[in-house]
């Protein structure tokens, strides 16, 4: 910015009615500290005589009722019952809307019910209008697991789908990859995993997307191959969010698996659109390799992104490149195809220097203000080790 200009007039006819009002708000502001004055110190009369004589109000009638019950009467349950009052018509909205979000974790009380086996690198999602939780497979230590899980959070209990969903059409085996919720027609996304080194040479490389409609619980292939089809190569740690406005899936980040088993190239993937209705994949963003010029939104995995549909547009927060972690937060704008930088560095607010996993809010009523919380990790940060034979580790 290198030119700022103000306009504004003097005119009296347009300034004389905007003093006046300045005034006599100055005014109102000064006789409510009188009333709250002469409240506070127990000048009854003085308070009453004044707010007769003026008629500016103290403050909202349903807030003077709590300070009656609350201070006056000691009338507490009556105080209780007026707060849910005020919250419910709004009062303490913008008072809310100040507070930053903190998470607040409680275990789950699951109720004779058989739970899925310990793992790392699945996948879950949530089907928020019948509150139910979806989970797909993992890493067990030893082996990718591709069981599918559904966690009813009314009744906390787990029910087992499927043991083996390959057996029924479904993807197989896999871990690190993506997996998100249709709100629409009640279906669960799928696609990319890892392969581990040794496997490059001898299996397919093909990124298939398949799709578990909930309702006819079935499986439903929707691609073999996505590269193919102008979508995103194999990949994983990436991340896939649905857009209910549009039918569509984006998918962005998370490292393309390639045929070199040694890991010397690495590749980061680009945003990709899914056209539901119309089985059409669009590259919005291009994969780039590691070693290019630096962009203005650097490749990552281990991100979080969550969708606005509404205002059409992406949050992209945090991730880890190679043994660093960026810890940025990025807008993306569909309608214009456009990133934004809102914040360049999240790891900046933590007073500690250890390693931090930030986890994404949105909030509903200050869509433009994403707000995130940062939880320390109780681990040190160290280089990957080249024996290790699964990303999750």
């Amino acid at each position: 910015i290198w030119h700022v200009e103000l306009q504004g007039t003097m005119d009296p006819q347009i300034m004389q009615g905007i003093l006046s009002d300045f005034s006599r708000l100055k005014e109102q502001e000064v006789v409510r500290s009188c009333l709250r004055f002469f409240r506070d110190r127990g000048y009854s009369d003085a308070y009453n005589a004044l707010e007769r004589q003026v008629g500016t109000p103290l403050e909202m009638p349903i807030l003077t009722q709590i300070y009656e019950a609350l201070v006056e009467s000691r009338d507490y349950d009556r105080a209780e019952c007026l707060l849910f009052e005020a919250e419910n018509k709004g009062v303490f909205a913008d008072c809310v809307s100040k507070v930053p979000y903190v998470a607040e974790w409680e275990p789950a009380d699951l109720y004779a019910s058989a739970d899925p086996p310990a793992r790392g690198g699945h996948q879950m999602c949530i089907d928020n209008e019948d509150r139910l939780v979806y989970l797909y497979g993992g890493w067990d230590g030893s082996r990718n697991l591709d069981d599918f899980w559904v966690y009813s959070v009314d009744h906390a209990r787990w029910t087992c789908i499927s043991t083996n969903t390959r057996d029924e059409g479904g993807p197989g085996p896999r871990s690190c990859h993506s997996m998100c919720f249709d709100s629409v027609y009640k279906c669960v996304y799928i696609m990319g995993k890892y392969v581990e080194r040794e496997y490059r040479g001898n299996t397919g490389l093909e990124n298939d997307l398949y799709c578990y409609d909930t309702r006819r619980e079935e499986w439903i292939v929707l691609s073999e191959n996505t590269e193919i089809q102008n979508g995103p190569k194999l990949l994983f740690n990436s991340q896939m969010v649905f857009d209910p406005r549009h039918c569509c899936l984006y998918v962005y980040g998370g490292k393309v698996v390639l045929p070199d088993s040694n890991d010397s190239t690495i590749v980061y993937s680009g945003l990709y659109r899914y056209d539901l209705r119309k089985h059409r994949w669009t590259r919005l963003k291009p994969d780039f390799h590691m070693l290019e010029q630096e962009q203005h939104v650097r490749g990552r995995y281990f991100h979080s992104m969550t969708i606005d549909p509404d205002l059409q547009r992406l949050y992209i927060l945090s991730s880890r490149r190679d043994v660093s972690t960026p810890g940025d937060l990025f807008i993306y704008d569909i309608a214009s195809n456009t990133f934004y930088e809102k914040m360049a560095d999240l790891s900046a607010v933590s007073p500690s220097k250890q390693p931090i996993t930030q986890q994404h809010y949105l909030a509903e009523k200050q869509r433009l203000n994403p707000i995130y919380s940062a939880v320390q990790s109780q681990l040190p940060s160290l280089p990957p080790s080249t024996n290790d034979h699964h990303p999750h580790h």
